[in-house]
């Protein structure tokens, strides 16, 4: 066949070879490119549903973030312009983080509420101390009207943290993070 002869003629050479090697770099980024192409739709869809999940974050938080959100819709305009695989990873690390960060005080106080309300004594090692911190954190959290420092409530994480007792599965998953 006609490929096979050009073949054929092209490996006698050391030009030929070297337009062999330049056709199968210029036939890899071809590749490279629609592997790209066909990653960042899906995970493009994951941003658009993070940015929404950020947009309605924000509300739910008096537009506390504005500012955070208009630079996040910004970045994800640039993202959708320019299709690039590398800066929607990046963007969506970022959102990632951004929506962790806003919901974070959230998350502590439901599982505070949570806990004082339907304490489990023996999830604690000293469940009248765990009941006490529970009980302090709630007061703060109603006293701050929904809005401890973030400080404070790692203080009180950090306390709780200690009292509980964990399967070493939960030991491996939870509190990660504080």
């Amino acid at each position: 066949s006609d490929i096979q002869s050009r073949l054929a003629i092209e490996k006698l050479s050391d030009d030929g070879r070297m337009h062999l090697v330049a056709d199968l770099r210029r036939v890899f980024l071809l590749m490279d490119k629609i592997d790209d192409n066909h990653a960042f739709e899906p995970k493009f869809q994951i941003l658009k549903e993070l940015l929404e999940d950020i947009i309605d974050a924000n509300e739910q938080l008096d537009n506390e973030y504005t500012k955070q959100v208009e630079d996040a819709k910004k970045q994800f305009d640039i993202v959708k312009e320019k299709r690039d695989i590398k800066l929607l990873n990046q963007t969506l690390e970022h959102f990632r983080y951004l929506f962790f960060d806003m919901t974070y005080s959230l998350h502590v106080m439901h599982f505070i509420i949570d806990n004082y309300e339907n304490i489990n004594p023996s999830r604690w090692k000293d469940p009248k101390q765990a009941r006490s911190i529970l009980s302090k954190a709630r007061d703060l959290i109603i006293e701050t009207q929904g809005e401890p420092p973030v400080n404070e409530l790692n203080r009180i994480l950090n306390s709780l943290e200690q009292l509980l007792i964990l399967s070493d599965k939960e030991k491996a998953i939870s509190f990660k993070l504080f």
